[in-house]
């Protein structure tokens, strides 16, 4: 079982490192603003921003790791380490994007950079959990944790609880202002959260939200199913 008193600090200092990234990015847009070669400058200064960040990121991550880790008396010579998200190819798009949507609104443009960012820092952290959870000989579970509020995507995430056990099933796409959390359970038989129930999201995944998805893609199986899932009408 993971510590609720662990994961709280870990869960105050990831959103910390989020919300200060955030600031720093609407301070850089106003700063570069001034520049001669916008652009330019803008690139240069994102991706210090979001490097920095990133990395504080994962190492608030790791520190949370190893401490699950000691708090479950796993021994081995199995040593964390912090893994940077491959994201520097994404950051000149970001930029691009960013002017281009709204090439003389600069606040617009740092509220479009400020989330992108903080989704990237993310990265980081999640980066780190299931890099380490992957290698570690150990075979911790893990999990994405939504928040109060999550989106549609994210309740389908959160629903499928401590399941991940390979990269590929790992691998899932976040989107800016997603603050859902990734967590590490050594308790491999029992692996659980206080407050984060899985089970009732599948079910109400399952009952209100399953079978949007088929109408959204569009696809002529993709329909099938949402014929097959949709709430049936009560005679």
């Amino acid at each position: 079982m993971v510590d609720k008193d662990a994961y709280d600090m870990y869960e105050g200092a990831l959103l910390a490192c989020g919300e200060t990234v955030k600031r720093a990015v609407r301070l850089l847009v106003e700063k570069c603003s001034r520049a001669s070669d916008f652009e330019k400058a803008l690139l240069e200064g994102y991706c210090a921003v979001v490097s920095t960040f990133g990395a504080a990121a994962a190492e608030v991550a790791l520190e949370f790791y190893i401490a699950a880790r000691e708090a479950a008396g796993v021994g081995g010579s199995y040593v964390p380490k912090a893994y940077p998200a491959d994201v520097l190819n994404l950051l000149p798009l970001d930029v691009a994007q960013a002017i281009a949507a709204a090439p003389t609104d600069f606040a617009k443009m740092a509220a479009s950079l400020s989330s992108t960012a903080e989704k990237h820092v993310f990265d980081h952290a999640e980066q780190t959990i299931y890099s380490n959870a992957l290698r570690d000989p150990a075979k911790p579970k893990w999990a994405i944790v939504p928040r109060r509020g999550a989106c549609d995507w994210c309740i389908m995430i959160g629903s499928r609880g401590f399941e991940y056990a390979s990269l590929s099933s790992a691998k899932r796409q976040r989107h800016p202002n997603c603050l859902c959390m990734p967590v590490v359970d050594f308790d491999v038989e029992d692996p659980c959260l206080e407050g984060y129930d899985p089970v009732a999201l599948k079910t109400y995944y399952d009952e209100n939200l399953r079978w949007k998805w088929g109408k959204r893609s569009g696809t002529r199986r993709a329909a099938a199913s949402e014929r097959r899932d949709a709430p049936k009408e009560q005679p």
